[in-house]
């Protein structure tokens, strides 16, 4: 018996080795650790949403490097830490607390389960788990556990009351207060329900979720976490024992996350039903096949068998696009699509996405046309996208615009389902588009595109499209190449029937650029079909070489190169090949900047570069703590935006100096703002020296203690202090803005209270309303909150409640910009069936719920939009009908009223065409039950190759194929075999030529002309308006037969130039002044410019007609009040020897002749610049023209002032004195522009965040808001004329140029109109000059301006495409600029002349200043800041930042030694100039006294005149 018994246990042995006696479940649940009352553990209440009290814990617990000394316990399948969680909050991993997880699901105990807890030092308990943990961890050789905390939810069930299906799994903590371990055990068939009913009718909860969360964004999910498969926890493991699953999760560096076992061999079973079959879905089948297994979705469900969904139902596409555009960079726009999969229509849109590029972007379709094909509607048996994919691919599209040379490259990466059944997506776009004008939009025809499955797991199209603006006739033509990479099951058997499908979008195309709300949205209706042909490929591959694959091209086939191969001839062979392509070499890699690119045979890899880290197509660089001083007791956290030294566990202290904690932590002591969000949102998180810590300090005009701030005096309407409590909302009344509590809350609505029982946690900063987003604006990361997104771009309940506006569907009309009949300023109300009028139902029905309260704000969860209005959830889908047709039209608009196309009628309730069952209407048609073809010349139904040509005897229009091609026109087979040089088949306008590569005789096209040769078309001269001057016009000229450039009325040139003409008049160029009209003179008989009444001038320029200086005395020294014929009255005139406006005269001697002209404090010095060769300069100490001149104050200098987002900070101009540092953070700010005040010792930014203009000391002491609120949109760039006491700056918002007085903080807008997106601003106050650049991406220019706006005039408006930052340069009297666009520094005269370029290849330059002889820049690509020599342009190397701030580098300002030497009128007394009034220098030696921009609208009070002298 002896070797009978052996042989089975050797047999036994072999048969364990190959993996056939696996375990066939879970962890038995007779080998939990001990649990129940019978281990005296303690008990949870028996109910629903609850939790434990604060449990302390005997052996402080280490989790994620943080010692906690105590827990909670959550019924819903997770222990928490700081604070207890007793709901279920239907959200997505990770949450913001420290949590670890074992199934974090919605669960409910009053009927059935149990959990259990209990902390032991069992001495058998305590050794158990140190063996188990061995078995698994090198490091846990020597742990000796010294406390172990079990909680076991046994046979739990779910929300509401479910006892039918129960859930069983154990959580076992093991900790000597030093290291800490988890260990998860789920019980052999533990894992029976997912998620439960939910609390909300309309939408299921998320599926099990399972992990550890640290609560400071470092988190691991378990496999299968929040998908179907989660189902199979039981089932997998990361230990080889199904349903184990261990990790170390204490000591953790700061950069890394929890441990996962290290000792554990990896099983190579083979792969079965019965071993791995648990990856496919709960609604799939696993079949086996001989060696592998494949999973198949079930009868009523569509998919890949490891994603299934069930058919008919709709759902949602979400995610993020980045890239950059026609030279604009996107960041994280949002992506979100909403799918009817009954229909195959998809309604796709892109938000956050800027004007600048938004309606260039309406012809990238391939972002709706990808979404289109994975739920296409299927013909027969034809599979989409998610059939073959389940949403899990990557997806490349390559647009190339022929005609105009632009080329698009488009990277997506699906990423399946998420918790809620929406499919995730990536988006990564690169390169550009044809530009569309401002307020345009695009029409496209229906379209067919084949998809050829070219190798297992690879799909490849190509389509041809067109696009043409709407209304016109001018197509611009691109072609599309697709590819495709997804997993394929690669054991099921292959049929070369379907390697080819075809998708078929039809004509109810929908494109539009919503402008207001910066949203591009796409509609399709889409149905895949196999070919009504043979597959071309069948006989095409045969015909394809090495490195090239067949893929159908409509009704034929092409050779495409393999990806990472190009196509060249090689003429030995005398035929075309596939090479491999070197990206690196050819710049089509996608690598970082600091990247390292590495070729290799058909692709290429990138690897970031030395003190870079990322995944080589996005590297930053690495943080580094060196030369950062920490106690030997304490780490240094990279995790903020500077290094900071921590305390390791077990020592308190700042981290400079760290002792041992004799009282060990507790999570009642309050750790410092840095940490935890604490702060008021009026508020900032700041350093003191005193406490050696950071502190809530509250903003200025605010008093608490930081965590509690309060408005100091009279209350600022929340309309622009945005100062309403947090559980407040800022509403418009009759009387002005107001705060009012949220529902459930009282108070005045600038504090609101709640009522004890309730505890709510650390609040986010409060929604305020008419908050646009600006364009650096930055959203707070949603992905924790999928469908609570500030627009929804497609709303699907049609009923919207009173006073709740939301954005327009897509399949509504929109309103058209030049429409007669225009919308009102108020969306009407849609009328509510009475099912759900307001107050009624809350149940399924209505589809409202009640929003529930998550860390301290309002949401709703799944699919449902939080109405504040009426603090209720809502439902933001409406179901189609099953029964309804496959595509119905889109309701048009005609004589201000919505109708449909024949065989529909408008629905006015749910505003979409619906079918009116027109007799006789085949509605099973697309477009109608005409099966009759239309004539051609109606719609174009000829081939390609062929012509619409009027046939006199059947009087009718037919299709006739291209000389060279035969067929009926509607197909038009290949070339007939005949040579130009024996049968002259050449059109007219071609000429028969030899043709070296093809070695025969072929017909080309003469100049001027264009087609194959056997047909010639007129070359039109432009294709669309933007090939034009701005003042032309793309017209067909019927004379040359094709599109020309034609100068408009009244100008003259061949139209790509035109000027106006010698004769042109005010009536053709509006150049009167403002305060002039353009009248006809019937006595010259022509139109003029003539002032208005109470104004004089010639019409070009009008002032203010001046009341007398004999009345009001006001003239200047050194002048006399005489009368002045031109003026018809008495004015101010300098006497003989003095020049000036009369109020401000200067010795017109030389100094040298008359010392005395010059200040006391300044003597005659040589000056190249001056007309006499000297000049009065101010002496040392002194600062001014040298003709008026004062004390300069001792301020520090030769520093630079960068703004970095959330960041400002300062660094020495010489690298040698240090490295610098922050003077303010912010975490809500985005510091863009940047200037000095160089008297005052001041540094000015703008914050495009919260709309203000800010200023401080150079090292952030005495920090102000300078001018806010009121009507500043987004303020771009700041510039201070540090004489006249103002500050100017752009406002991209607005389109306007402004002023305001730094003491009296008065508006005043001095340059408005004709501005799309003004950007850079400088002053020079000595020449009394403002330069102002504009982005006009059809059109960029700089221009000038007297300070106070008058005599306006273009500077540079050649070859100029992204003007950033502007600057004077004083020592050569120019201006300077950087343009992101051309990628050059350039200078130019202040009058427009002698332009110079300084240096070129600047990356993407933004900010620039000048210090010495360097200019100072920084670039938006490397994010450093560059020094250029302003004579010789040699760059004399880049220097990284202060460390403190993140992301891009924006303004940059430098401190000078001294001011410049200047002066105007308005330094001295205002310019003589009322109070109310604001003192301008106008650019010509005097000044303006303005109005502000309140006084002018402010006509209550009086009229109020500008005073110019």
């Amino acid at each position: 018996m002896k070797p009978f018994k052996d042989l089975l246990v050797r047999s036994l042995l072999l048969w364990a080795s190959l993996g056939v006696l696996r375990p066939s479940g879970a962890v038995p649940k007779s080998e939990f650790f001990r649990f129940g009352e019978r281990a005296g553990d303690n008990k949870l209440l028996n109910k629903d949403d609850f939790s434990t009290t604060e449990i302390r814990l005997q052996v402080p617990l280490i989790f994620y490097g943080q010692i906690y000394e105590s827990l909670f316990v959550n019924i819903n399948g997770f222990v928490s830490f700081l604070t207890e969680i007793p709901n279920f909050f239907n959200v997505q991993f990770p949450l913001e607390y420290p949590i670890i997880a074992p199934f974090y699901s919605d669960v409910d105990i009053t009927r059935a389960g149990n959990i259990w807890y209990r902390e032991t030092s069992d001495p058998r308990t305590v050794t158990r788990a140190k063996n188990e943990l061995k078995k698994y961890f090198g490091v846990a050789e020597g742990f000796n556990p010294e406390g172990i905390f079990i909680v076991t939810w046994d046979g739990v069930g779910a929300f509401s009351q479910r006892a039918d299906r129960l859930n069983t799994y154990q959580l076992i903590l093991a900790t000597d207060g030093k290291e800490s371990y988890a260990i998860f055990k789920y019980a052999d068939g533990g894992i029976q329900w997912l998620q439960s009913d939910g609390k909300d009718p309309n939408m299921a909860d998320a599926r099990g979720q399972a992990g550890l969360i640290s609560g400071d964004g470092r988190h691991l999910t378990l496999k299968g976490s929040g998908t179907d498969q989660v189902r199979s926890l039981d089932k997998w493991s990361n230990t080889g024992v199904p349903g184990l699953w261990v990790y170390r999760i204490g000591q953790i560096a700061l950069d890394e996350n929890v441990q996962e076992p290290d000792l554990v061999s990896e099983d190579k079973a083979e792969e079965s039903c019965a071993s791995s079959g648990s990856v496919c879905h709960s609604n799939a089948i696993c079949k086996d096949y001989d060696r592998g297994f494949c999973c198949s979705c079930q009868d009523g469900y569509f998919g890949n068998g490891i994603n299934c969904l069930k058919k008919e139902e709709p759902l949602r596409v979400t995610g993020k696009v980045s890239g950059t555009v026609n030279g604009m960079e996107l960041k994280d726009a949002d992506l979100h699509s909403y799918v009817l999969t009954v229909e195959g229509r998809t309604y796709t849109a892109i938000s956050r996405m800027p004007s600048q590029i938004g309606y260039d972007i309406q012809s990238i379709t391939v972002f709706g046309t990808g979404i289109a094909w994975l739920f296409a509607k299927a013909v027969g048996d034809v599979p989409n996208g998610f059939a073959l994919t389940g949403a899990m691919f990557t997806r490349t599209a390559e647009v190339d615009f022929p005609q105009t040379g632009h080329h698009l490259f488009v990277h997506q990466r699906f990423k399946g389902l998420d918790v809620f059944n929406s499919v995730q997506v990536n988006t990564e776009i690169t390169g550009s588009v044809p530009t569309v004008p401002l307020g345009s939009k695009i029409e496209m025809d229906a379209f067919n595109e084949e998809y050829t499955r070219v190798k297992p797991g690879q799909i490849r199209a190509r389509s041809s499209r067109v696009f043409r603006l709407q209304g016109q006739t001018i197509d611009t033509p691109f072609t599309v190449e697709t590819t495709i990479d997804f997993d394929e099951c690669r054991w099921r058997p292959k049929s070369n029937d379907l390697n080819t499908v075809r998708l078929k979008v039809a004509e109810n195309i929908f494109i539009q650029y919503d402008a207001p709300e910066q949203i591009v949205r796409y509609a399709l209706s889409a149905k895949v079909a196999p070919l009504e042909e043979t597959d071309p490929c069948v006989e095409g591959r045969q015909e394809c070489g090495q490195n090239s694959q067949c893929v159908v091209d409509g009704d034929t086939f092409r050779c495409v190169c393999e990806r990472g191969y190009e196509e060249v001839y090689d003429a030995t062979l005398n035929e075309a090949i596939c090479l491999d392509i070197n990206e690196c070499d050819t710049g089509r890699d996608n690598c970082h900047l600091d990247a390292i690119c590495v070729n290799s045979p058909g692709s290429f890899a990138c690897t970031c570069r030395h003190g870079f880290t990322g995944d080589g197509f996005t590297c930053t660089r690495e943080a580094s703590c060196e030369g950062v001083p920490c106690d030997p007791n304490a780490v240094c956290d990279l995790r903020g935006t500077v290094p900071r030294c921590t305390c390791r566990p077990g020592f308190t202290g700042d981290g400079f100096f760290c002792s041992k904690d004799q009282g060990g932590p507790s999570v009642d002591e309050q750790r410092d703002c840095i940490d935890n969000n604490i702060c008021s949102p009026y508020a900032d998180c700041l350093y003191d020296d005193a406490v050696r810590g950071f502190r809530c300090a509250c903003f200025p005009g605010y008093s608490g203690d930081g965590e509690t701030c309060t408005p100091d005096g009279q209350r600022e309407s929340c309309g622009t202090a945005r100062n309403c409590s947090p559980y407040g909302v800022c509403s418009k009344k009759n009387t002005g803005y107001v705060c009012e509590c949220l529902p459930g809350f009282t108070g005045d609505g600038y504090t609101c209270d709640v009522s004890s029982s309730v505890t709510l946690p650390p609040l986010q900063p409060p929604y305020q309303p008419e908050d646009p987003y600006p364009p650096y604006h930055h959203t707070p990361d949603d992905s924790r909150l999928p469908y609570e997104t500030p627009q929804e771009p497609y709303p699907q309940d049609p009923y919207q409640q009173p006073g709740h506006r939301r954005p327009r569907p897509p399949y509504q009309q929109p309103d058209d910009t030049y429409d007669t009949y225009q919308r009102p300023e108020e969306i009407p109300e849609y009328p509510l069936p009475e099912e759900q009028q307001p107050g009624e139902g809350q149940g399924s029905d209505s589809g409202w719920s009640e929003p529930q309260c998550l860390f301290g704000a309002c949401w709703c969860p799944g699919t449902l939009q939080y109405n504040i209005i009426h603090n209720r959830c809502e439902p933001s889908s409406s179901q189609r009908s099953v029964g309804e047709i496959e595509a119905r039209p889109l309701p048009s608009c005609f004589a201000g009223k919505c109708i449909c196309t024949l065989g529909y009628a408008y629905d006015n309730l749910r505003h979409e065409c619906r079918a009116d069952h027109t007799p006789g209407y085949d509605y099973s048609i697309k477009g109608g039950g005409h099966r009759v073809r239309a004539s051609c010349n109606e719609i174009n139904t000829c081939h390609p190759n062929a012509q619409c040509v009027y046939q006199p005897s059947s009087k009718s229009y037919s299709c006739v194929c291209d000389v060279g091609y035969e067929g009926d026109g509607h197909s038009c087979s290949s070339k007939i075999d005949i040579s130009c040089d024996k049968v002259n088949i050449c059109h007219f306008n071609a000429q028969c030529v030899y043709d070296d590569a093809a070695l025969q005789h072929v017909c080309v096209c003469q100049q001027g002309y264009q087609g194959d040769g056997l047909v010639c078309t007129p070359q039109d001269e432009c294709s669309s308006i933007q090939d034009c001057d701005v003042n032309a016009q793309c017209l067909y000229e019927s004379v040359s037969r094709r599109y020309k450039c034609q100068c408009n009325s009244g100008f003259e040139g061949d139209g790509r130039t035109c000027t106006p003409e010698r004769a042109a008049s005010c009536n053709i160029v509006n150049n009167c002044h403002n305060f002039a009209d353009c009248i006809y003179d019937t006595y010259a008989l022509r139109y003029r410019c003539q002032c208005r009444a109470g104004y004089e001038g010639d019409g070009t320029f009008c002032n203010p007609t001046q009341v007398g200086c004999n009345v009001v005395h006001n003239c200047g020294d050194n002048a006399e009040c005489a009368y002045d014929l031109t003026a018809s009255g008495y004015r101010c005139k300098c006497r003989e020897g003095f020049s000036g406006d009369g109020f401000f005269c200067r010795s017109s001697r030389s100094c040298r002749e008359d010392p005395s002209v010059c200040h006391p404090q300044a003597s005659c010095q040589p000056d190249a610049l001056s007309s006499f060769g000297v000049a009065c300069k101010c002496l040392d100490g002194f600062t001014g023209d040298g003709y008026t001149c004062q004390e300069a104050p001792d301020h520090e200098k030769y520093l630079l002032l960068i703004n970095q987002g959330l960041s400002v900070l300062r660094m020495p101009s010489d690298p040698r004195s240090g490295a610098g540092f922050p003077i303010h953070v912010e975490p809500f700010m985005t510091a863009v522009g940047a200037d000095v005040d160089c008297l005052a010792g001041r540094y000015y930014w703008t914050d495009v965040r919260s709309s203000s203009i800010r200023s401080s000391k150079y090292d952030g002491r005495e920090r102000k808001p300078v001018i806010s609120g009121g009507n500043i949109g987004s303020p771009e760039d700041v510039a201070v004329d540090w004489v006249s006491g103002n500050v100017y700056w752009t406002d991209s918002e607005n389109d306007v140029v402004a002023v305001a007085s730094i003491k009296k903080g008065k508006i005043r807008t001095v340059v408005k109109g004709d501005l799309v997106n003004p950007r850079g601003i400088a002053v020079h106050p000595g020449r009394g000059l403002l330069f102002w650049s504009d982005w006009n991406r059809e059109g960029a220019k700089i221009e000038v301006s007297g300070l106070d706006g008058s005599h306006r005039r273009k500077l540079v408006e050649k070859d100029i495409m992204l003007p950033n930052s502007l600057v004077i340069d004083y020592d050569l009297e120019n201006l300077c600029w950087a343009d992101a666009g051309t990628h050059k520094i350039e200078c130019v005269n202040l009058d427009g002349n002698e332009r110079r370029v300084v240096m070129t290849e600047a990356r993407y330059p933004f900010g620039l200043t000048i210090l010495g002889q360097d200019f100072y820049y920084t670039d938006w690509n490397d994010t450093k800041i560059h020094t250029v020599d302003r004579y010789s342009g040699f760059e004399s190397g880049a220097r990284d930042p202060p460390l403190g701030g993140s992301g891009k580098l924006y303004g940059i300002a430098a401190v000078p030694p001294s001011c410049p030497p200047v002066a105007n009128v308005c330094g001295a007394d205002g310019g003589n100039c009322p109070e109310s009034h604001l003192c301008l220098p106008n650019g010509r030696g005097g000044r303006t006294c303005a109005c502000t921009d309140d006084a002018l609208e402010n006509k209550e009070e009086g009229p109020c005149n500008d005073y110019n002298y």
